[in-house]
């Protein structure tokens, strides 16, 4: 049984997406959050939960009225160069809709497979199935995510 967290604006939205991955043989353990801001200011209470999870579904866009900020529109983004640096180095799915557009800041962060919403559920669950593989053949890379930093 892996440990799934998934961080996501609409978190309220995505019942029929996780129904497969819920439902799988292998019983996967889901821990939805809502939204990364959310996901930082109660990290105290479950960061265990992140950096003991197998794997992590993520959207990388904030709240809505943070277009103009870049930092704040893509808090996403910034969460996940936060967890690298602390050395998790478990695969990500990011499910998102600027997903293509930010594929080459993707791969500098390791992320295992990156989805464009809308999504069928049957695609998630296989990116999930995929990244979790990679999580059991081996980690998809070590240290701390900073490819120029390999420690």
């Amino acid at each position: 049984m892996s440990t799934i967290v998934w961080i996501d604006e609409d978190i309220d939205k995505i019942e029929a997406l996780v129904k497969p991955i819920k439902d799988s043989p292998e019983g996967h353990r889901l821990i939805p959050i809502h939204g990364v801001a959310r996901a930082r200011d109660s990290a105290n209470k479950i960061i265990k939960e992140i950096l003991t999870a197998d794997l992590i579904i993520l959207d990388i866009i904030g709240p809505p009225g943070n277009a103009h900020n870049p930092e704040e529109r893509y808090a996403g983004l910034s969460f996940l160069r936060e967890l690298r640096q602390l050395g998790w180095n478990r695969p990500v799915v990011i499910l998102s809709v600027v997903a293509a557009q930010l594929a080459e800041q993707l791969k500098t962060l390791h992320v295992a497979e990156s989805l464009t919403k809308p999504v069928r559920p049957s695609t998630l669950k296989e990116a999930v199935d995929r990244a979790l593989k990679q999580s059991i053949d081996g980690p998809p890379h070590e240290g701390t995510g900073d490819p120029s930093n390999p420690s």
